[in-house]
């Protein structure tokens, strides 16, 4: 990966126009796709011209957030896709016209859009590859596919890969089978202020940071209560677990939310305008990750904020890191209850962590580095 030092100001002239099409609203403060695809609409903006279509999602539904991308783009559209085929709303001819008018479409994620549209030039970031078409056999107690639908995901994503100028991921492992042009971009997070990422009295308490309606975070904390804690409290009794992230929306997030919240051990706070308050009060924060895809938006953050972190080897998979380095990496419950026992008895190894993870954050996962990766996507594109 280069490094951001390497990276001058990003330059494409003459300006053309870009269609960025999101099934999630781009937000600077959101769960970790969201926070992605930020960063790409505020890389692009700064050599392109972005007519943003995106979608709302029910977790966050609040279009108030369209006012701060109102600088980036020419144009933003929220929309449903299945009022797109209503000509009583005029979308489909509107996304038409931008489709005919934009030198380039990037598609974040959004497979059936992709399947869907006709262009000479599109962009895809899948950010990460479908689970099933990772882990064809099912792991960590996820039930396989049946082989007639694996088999129908693959050929449909095969066929959207194939249409595609460009495929985007956050980390080589995301690279889909037989694609030859492929590039690795980062996730990132924005820098924290110098008083957010200041050293706090610590209240001695781990910190967890997810979307609770992805259903990886909900198992990742029900491992952690049910099988590292109790192990945890032979160590260090009582530890208290701080759980920040988006509102449940789904029966089965407020279910799980219900049974943590019994005994007292997990205290919830919900949709907080900035995580920075909780990372500086936190000992460490932790990612107890057993399946999913791509690179933990929440290992990143939790490095830009100084905040070591306890991961499993799964929930740190897709970035360039080392136990003992820039964090500690712990499967079983035994050895993830150690770990966090270290970090919160010993101060010293909390800070050698946290400015080892700090660095590595500045030099692999700046908003610098994505300017740059895409820019250069760009042109490479407009020479073909």
């Amino acid at each position: 990966m280069p490094r951001a030092a390497d990276y001058a100001e990003p330059q494409l002239s003459p300006r053309r126009r870009l269609l960025f099409v999101s099934p999630c609203t781009p937000d600077r403060n959101g769960a970790g796709w969201e926070q992605r695809a930020y960063s790409f609409l505020l890389a692009y903006s700064r050599f392109m011209d972005v007519d943003l279509w995106f979608k709302p999602t029910s977790d966050n539904p609040d279009l108030a957030r369209i006012t701060s991308l109102s600088t980036l783009c020419r144009s933003i559209t929220a929309f449903y896709p299945s009022v797109l085929d209503d000509e009583r709303s005029g979308l489909k001819a509107r996304l038409i016209g931008h489709l005919s008018s934009s030198d380039v479409v990037h598609v974040f994620r959004f497979q059936e859009f992709v399947r869907s549209i006709s262009h000479s030039c599109i962009v895809w970031d899948i950010d990460e590859l479908p689970w099933p078409l990772r882990h064809p056999d099912g792991n960590a107690g996820q039930r396989p596919l049946p082989s007639d639908q694996l088999e129908r995901l693959r050929t449909t994503f095969a066929h959207c890969v194939s249409k595609c100028r460009a495929i985007i991921g956050c980390s080589r492992l995301e690279r889909p089978t037989n694609c030859a042009e492929f590039t690795v971009v980062p996730n990132v997070v924005r820098c924290p202020s110098p008083a957010g990422a200041a050293a706090a009295v610590k209240d001695g308490s781990l910190l967890f940071v997810g979307n609770f309606n992805h259903v990886p975070n909900v198992d990742g904390l029900a491992f952690f209560k049910d099988q590292v804690l109790p192990l945890l409290d032979g160590i260090l009794p009582k530890v208290q677990v701080v759980v920040v992230g988006r509102s449940p929306v789904t029966d089965g997030a407020r279910s799980a939310v219900a049974q943590l919240q019994q005994g007292g051990r997990f205290r919830f706070e919900f949709d907080v305008p900035d995580c920075a308050p909780y990372y500086a009060r936190s000992a460490a924060s932790i990612a107890p990750i057993r399946f999913g895809g791509g690179t933990r938006v929440k290992i990143i953050e939790s490095f830009a904020h100084r905040c070591p972190v306890v991961s499993t080897a799964k929930g740190c998979e897709g970035l360039d890191v080392e136990h003992g380095k820039q964090l500690l990496i712990a499967d079983s419950p035994a050895e993830f209850a150690q770990a966090c026992a270290d970090l919160l008895r010993s101060p010293p190894l909390r800070q050698q962590i946290a400015n080892t993870a700090y660095s590595f954050y500045e030099r692999e996962h700046s908003q610098e580095i994505v300017n740059t990766l895409l820019v250069s996507t760009i042109g490479k594109l407009s020479h073909h």
